[in-house]
């Protein structure tokens, strides 16, 4: 949604982070961190969490907007990875 730059990045530890760096319609600054660690019967857990300045009258519009746009964004990581079959060594 608007311009971000990469604030950390693990290869080791499977895990990035991310920022806004100029306002995005009533959100004045976010920040996303999304991991992956490994699963049980070789699958992986990915999470994601995000933080977000905006006013508190819309958070809810906030929180919906980052769970379904996130959402898709996990989707294709999802997609990518099975069809990649890209084996991670932990």
């Amino acid at each position: 949604p608007s311009r971000q730059r990469l604030t950390a990045y693990s290869a080791v530890e499977y895990t990035y982070s991310w920022e806004s760096c100029a306002a995005y319609d009533t959100i004045d600054y976010y920040c996303v961190r999304i991991s992956i660690r490994p699963a049980t019967g070789g699958h992986s857990k990915v999470t994601w969490a995000a933080s977000y300045e905006a006013p508190l009258h819309e958070t809810d519009k906030w929180d919906e907007f980052f769970r379904v746009e996130f959402a898709k964004s996990l989707e294709k990581l999802r997609t990518i990875a099975c069809t990649a079959a890209m084996p991670i060594a932990w």
